[in-house]
């Protein structure tokens, strides 16, 4: 049987060394099990083996749309940069 746990925020109050060190567990942790992971920090982000980038959006009706992309390397590079505020290019 499989493990999947599931992590919403789990940089929440965190930063630096101490996300660095909670995307090396998570890793870690996902050698076994499933594990996915919503987070706003590249020291975490970059641990993964997939990434995908969830963005929410109004259309011109006024809707809220939520949008899944998985990204490639090249896009997941540059969400990373994204993430650390790096300039494009």
């Amino acid at each position: 049987s499989h493990t999947l746990m599931v992590f919403d925020e789990v940089d929440a109050g965190i930063g630096g060394t101490t996300a660095t060190e909670v995307g090396r567990k998570l890793k870690r942790l996902s050698e076994d099990s499933q594990v996915f992971v919503i987070t706003h920090l590249h020291q975490i982000a970059r641990q993964a083996d997939h990434h995908y980038v969830v963005r929410k959006l109004n259309d011109k009706a006024g809707r809220t749309v939520i949008t899944v992309d998985k990204l490639d390397a090249l896009n997941v590079q540059r969400e990373l940069d994204r993430m650390v505020a790096l300039p494009e290019g």
